[in-house]
């Protein structure tokens, strides 16, 4: 199951195309945008917007990846030697355990660097919740299918969540052998961040944007 779910990501049997038009996130978040560009004024302005809409937006989807977050991900992963030998291995995915401890690594580094870097201002037993929180197996098979599952034609809500999470781990470990660390985890924190910031909506008076050496 897992050589033919990354088989169909790497091979894009649903295309990008189909899957931003069946994104149902509302399109591109301003908050997103505003840590990607690092931008406080417009982080100021996506913040109020949300706080405006109050409850209106906290619908079934709430926790939907928008498809402009997964897509950086997505492509990559289209153009990974790695996954396009795991997908058509002729031996057990066994053989890349050590992809698959590469990738949960860093995607515990991940989570960690989004609290770091954007929730600095909170007290250090609040960090050290919501980064464990995070990090566990529930959170990381909801982060692997909300990643992966409208990119397969196969349901990933019916595997288990260990099975769930390895696919995360090794696709990760896959991207972060062939292409080094930044134009996997970028991407991957960018999503983690909009998944914390869905599950703790309060976190938004606490969030911060690191300052960059006298810019403004």
């Amino acid at each position: 199951m897992l050589k033919a779910v990354i088989s169909d990501i790497v091979n894009s049997v649903v295309s990008l195309s189909e899957q931003s038009q069946r994104d149902q996130s509302n399109g591109p978040n301003l908050t997103d945008f505003a840590l990607s560009a690092n931008d406080q004024h417009l982080l100021s302005l996506g913040l109020y917007n949300k706080s405006s809409a109050g409850g209106s937006s906290q619908g079934k989807n709430s926790n939907d990846i928008p498809f402009f977050l997964r897509e950086k991900l997505l492509l990559t992963i289209q153009r990974s030697r790695s996954c396009f030998d795991m997908a058509h291995s002729q031996g057990s995915m066994d053989l890349y355990s050590n992809l698959e401890i590469l990738g949960e690594m860093s995607i515990r580094s991940s989570v960690a660097f989004v609290i770091e870097r954007f929730f600095s201002n909170l007290m250090p037993s609040s960090m050290e919740y919501i980064t464990s929180k995070t990090s566990t197996q529930e959170s990381l098979s909801l982060l692997s299918t909300k990643i992966f599952g409208p990119a397969t034609k196969r349901s990933l809500n019916h595997l288990p969540p260990t099975i769930q999470t390895k696919l995360l781990y090794l696709i990760v470990g896959g991207l972060i052998k062939d292409f080094g660390f930044d134009p996997c985890l970028y991407p991957l924190s960018e999503i983690v961040h909009h998944l914390i910031m869905n599950q703790y909506p309060l976190l938004a008076n606490s969030l911060v944007l690191p300052q960059n050496g006298g810019s403004q």
